[in-house]
């Protein structure tokens, strides 16, 4: 049977999921426009006929790099997606066992792992990107 004290707890990881959810998706929303834009402005500028070896090498890893970012960022967002959906289904059974009167534990939190990955290839990509942008911009 749960305390007051667990109920409190367990509201309150809750409402701190949520707020990072909510934050991290608005942070996900913010990027991914920004880089689509730089996508386009790199795209529409460069004049690749007149580059030199090292500047089109640049040019092309913060092309790619770019855009391996922008599609990891779309998968992450589906990832959270698929992540809301598997919990919601994870109440609604949960509820239906406590309705009736199988079980009196706590709701389980689903979460999916492999969107994770996509998040650090997102981050990774668009590191690269700056980085290689940068270096474009030497030479």
């Amino acid at each position: 049977m749960l305390t007051e004290k667990d109920k409190a707890y367990i509201a309150e990881f809750h409402k701190v999921q949520k707020e990072r959810n909510e934050k991290y998706m608005v942070y996900v929303k913010t990027v991914t426009p920004m880089a689509i834009g730089f996508l386009g402005i790199m795209l529409s500028l460069a004049d690749t006929e007149k580059m030199s070896c090292m500047k089109h090498l640049f040019y092309s890893i913060t092309i790619t790099a770019t855009s391996l970012g922008i599609l990891a960022s779309l998968i992450t967002s589906f990832g959270e997606i698929l992540s809301l959906t598997n919990l919601r289904n994870n109440i609604r059974d949960k509820a239906l066992k406590l309705k009736g009167g199988i079980d009196n534990g706590n709701l389980v939190e689903s979460d999916i792992k492999w969107f994770e990955i996509f998040h650090y290839i997102w981050v990774f990509s668009f590191v690269c990107a700056l980085v290689s942008a940068t270096l474009y911009s030497w030479f």
